[in-house]
């Protein structure tokens, strides 16, 4: 969170000025309906702590394990999770005022700031498209700048209809990923484990597919404001915005490709997408559970595979990557890699089912960070097959 705060923080903060006509993804809807429902169900809008429990949680965790304020980790994550929030500086004094619970007008108004409506909107229509210019440099860290007034920025050049924003065309919305590497590729924190590297993983992978190919579905037409009158209708060519993940059954369906060496006994998964499984926070999980099945159709016996990035703290518990001391293993698959699980020899079995499922978090850590909600807590089925033995 750190270093990219110090990447992000400044020209995001200082130029994030808070316009009315735009803070609110409510009145957005009245012309992109279709878009706003879809963001609507998506992470992007649950990226604030107070829709998100894994989140909240993380937060708390991070600040217990850091010996820093809740809002002072709120603030180093808002870079990513909330880039319009006001605070630009959050000082010694604030640190020792909220520790002796004295409220001073400073606090006030960092506090105000911090818990301002606007933010609990998420990722929403104002922070992507009112991005005037993303910069990279050599060591693919990013800066931003912001558009202001009435200027909102898309795929499109403006149209006639700009009595609602004026709207000009940006590259980041047409090539490359840089518009969601500012917060996908990058150092989540001033902790070297922390490191995000979906960007790095998918550019080694050569791939030619773009995130939005993935992640916002297939483009499709369809009409800006459809209440309007037709004269005056504009047939785009748009995405869907719920930014599929593992939400997405059908994506989580088409990850892996598994088959089955028979002479061998060996169970091939291999990883049809073009970057890590599982990809970013370091709370993922991939499990493959293998079900060893007698003639009656009893099982008779289970093997289960974790693949993740397992970080440590200095005490050997499994933890977080933003407070960690070490990075034990890394079984994650990488982009289109095979693996192979040695099956083990169980009498009597003749038949294998294989589930693979994927984890938005692994139980071990649910638990130390005290996450019920199942929308974090399920597993997701992602494939299952059956095959013969013999």
């Amino acid at each position: 969170m750190k270093n990219l705060y110090f990447i992000l923080i400044l020209p995001i903060l200082l130029l994030a000025n808070i316009d009315s006509q735009f803070s609110d993804p409510k009145l957005c809807s009245a012309c992109h309906k279709d878009e706003y429902n879809s963001w609507k169900k998506s992470l992007h809008y649950k990226s604030h702590d107070s829709k998100n429990e894994l989140y909240k949680a993380s937060i708390n965790y991070v600040a217990s394990h850091t010996n820093k304020l809740r809002e002072e980790i709120l603030v180093e994550c808002a870079t990513c999770h909330n880039p319009k929030i006001e605070v630009v500086n959050m000082d010694q004094n604030y640190t020792f005022a909220k520790l002796f619970d004295i409220q001073t007008s400073k606090t006030k108004q960092i506090d105000e700031q911090i818990g301002a409506d606007h933010l609990k909107n998420g990722v929403s229509c104002y922070i992507c498209h009112r991005i005037d210019d993303i910069q990279e440099d050599k060591n693919r860290k990013y800066s931003i700048k912001w558009l202001h007034g009435n200027d909102i920025a898309g795929p499109f050049e403006s149209s006639s209809r700009t009595e609602f924003h004026n709207t000009f065309q940006r590259e980041h919305f047409i090539k490359g990923d840089k518009l969601c590497l500012i917060c996908h590729q990058g150092q989540g924190d001033n902790n070297k484990f922390g490191q995000y590297n979906t960007g790095k993983e998918t550019q080694a992978s050569k791939t030619t597919k773009r995130c939005v190919d993935c992640h916002m579905g297939k483009p499709k037409e369809a009409v800006n404001a459809p209440h309007i009158a037709t004269n005056q209708a504009e047939v785009r060519i748009v995405r869907s915005h719920l930014f599929i993940g593992s939400q997405d059954k059908k994506l989580l369906e088409d990850t892996f490709n598994i088959s089955f060496n028979q002479a061998q006994k060996k169970l091939i998964i291999e990883n049809k997408i073009s970057h890590n499984v599982p990809t970013g926070f370091g709370g993922r999980m991939i499990e493959a559970k293998i079900f060893y099945i007698a003639k009656n159709k009893d099982i008779i016996s289970t093997q289960t595979v974790a693949f993740k990035a397992k970080y440590i703290l200095a005490n050997g518990k499994e933890t977080l990557s933003y407070v960690a001391n070490g990075l034990e293993s890394d079984n994650r698959f990488k982009p289109f890699e095979k693996k192979e699980i040695a099956l083990h020899p169980i009498k009597g079995a003749e038949q294998i089912k294989v589930a693979v499922y994927y984890h938005r978090i692994s139980p071990n850590l649910a638990l130390d960070l005290g996450v019920i909600d199942g929308e974090f807590t399920d597993e997701k089925l992602m494939v299952e097959r059956i095959f013969n033995l013999y």
